[in-house]
Formats: structure tokens, C-alpha cells, sequence
């Protein structure tokens, strides 16, 4: 059994200018693309050798990641913010939610902690009805007929 070192001097690898480790990644596609290979035709082989990118982008380059196009960050970021859609939870605060959030903020921790809690209580009841109302209207059929056209 050969070493890795004896594998790249008779692969002759050192004309990619490769480290070791990057060497060792060339040889061990090299080694799967050769298993790919067993069962097929001539013509399915070479296909699928032609298909094969042996380019190793394991390295920072300028040439392999050039830099972005200047001023494109730009363009796109004018793109977006024209485009740009108001969200419900994104309008102005009116008078009165600015008091509520003063209000809370002036809870000390246990009744902010307290107020959470209600508020979920709330929302489990809430999910409970809901359930009930659902269920209700599977069994009156509500969801199964068909709404006459308008």
C-alpha cells in the first residue's frame, strides 16, 4: 500500500501548486470519481468526466472571490427601501400605547411578571373557545357545505 506522499509524487500533483492537505483532497476526488465510474458506458464516462470541476476552492483568492461590484450594495439597498412594505406592528405609537408602555415599565419585576402571566392565561382561554367553536361547527356541518355562488 502506498503512502499519500508516494500517491502525489506518482499522481505528479505538483504542477497544481497545492499544499499537502490540499493535495490529499485532489487525490481522494480523484479516487471517488474513478469508483463513479464502474457500470457504465464509454460514452456516459467521458460525459461525466467532462462534468467534473477539479478546481480547489478551499483557499481565499482575489481571483476565485472577487470583490462586489462598486456601488451595488448601494443600488440594491435603494431597490429595497423603495419597495418596502408597511407591517401592522410597524406604525406610529399613539398616545395611549405610549402611556401602557410607560405604565409597564414602572411595574417593579413580580407584577410585570404577574401581567405576563394574565395575558397568557388569557390567550390559553382564549384557544380553548376557539377549539369549541371549531369543534361546534364540525358538527353542524358548517365546513363541509358548499357556499352558493354570488
Amino acid at each position: 500500500m502506498t503512502t499519500i506522499l508516494q500517491r502525489v509524487r506518482k499522481e505528479n500533483c505538483s504542477h497544481l501548486k497545492l499544499s499537502f492537505n490540499s493535495a490529499v483532497k485532489y487525490l481522494n476526488r480523484k479516487l471517488i470519481f474513478s469508483y463513479a465510474f464502474i457500470g457504465q458506458t464509454k460514452a456516459e464516462r467521458e460525459l461525466e468526466a467532462s462534468l467534473y470541476s477539479m478546481e480547489i476552492l478551499d483557499r481565499a483568492s482575489p481571483e476565485l472571490w472577487p470583490e462586489n461590484f462598486p456601488g451595488m450594495s448601494e443600488f440594491t439597498n435603494k431597490i429595497t427601501q423603495s419597495k418596502s412594505i408597511k407591517l401592522p406592528y410597524s406604525r406610529e405609537l399613539t398616545q395611549d400605547d405610549q402611556n401602557y408602555m410607560h405604565q409597564l415599565a414602572s411595574l417593579p419585576t413580580t407584577e410585570l411578571i404577574s401581567r405576563v402571566k394574565q395575558l397568557h392565561d388569557i390567550a390559553y382561554q382564549l384557544g380553548v373557545e376557539e377549539t369549541k367553536e371549531i369543534t361546534r361547527g364540525k358538527y353542524l356541518n358548517l365546513f363541509n357545505k358548499r357556499r352558493p355562488k354570488s
